[in-house]
């Protein structure tokens, strides 16, 4: 608990009080510059970009699917097979969707060879 004047106060009575007082220097100065013209007012957003290539989104469903498939608790060999199928489908909408010269890291290389290391 805070003290003042010897008086204790609890932290969330200061805390409210601090923010209120925050608030209402915040109000002034609003104030002070509307009526000086120096507030501006913000602009409205303008509607969002798109950001995602065409067949991303499937390309990234894949290579979760793989990811899943992989962590999971049991394995079969059948999904073993299906997981580097899909990876591999993966890799190739990656090279399609942004280019053959796009660059893939090593994670990309090692994990074409999962399926034979479990």
């Amino acid at each position: 608990m805070g003290k003042k004047n010897g008086e204790r106060y609890h932290p969330q009575v200061v805390a409210e009080a601090a923010s209120a007082s925050t608030s209402q220097k915040h109000k002034k100065e609003l104030k002070k510059k509307q009526g000086k013209g120096e507030a501006k007012i913000p602009a409205c957003p303008q509607w969002p970009e798109e950001r995602m290539h065409i067949g991303e989104d499937a390309m990234f469903m894949k290579l979760a699917a793989a990811i899943k498939i992989y962590t999971s608790y049991e394995l079969t060999s059948g999904d073993i097979t299906w997981a580097g199928i899909l990876y591999q489908e993966y890799i190739l909408e990656f090279k399609k969707v942004y280019g053959p010269n796009a660059p893939l890291k090593l994670n990309h290389h090692w994990a074409i060879h999962l399926g034979s290391q479990i």
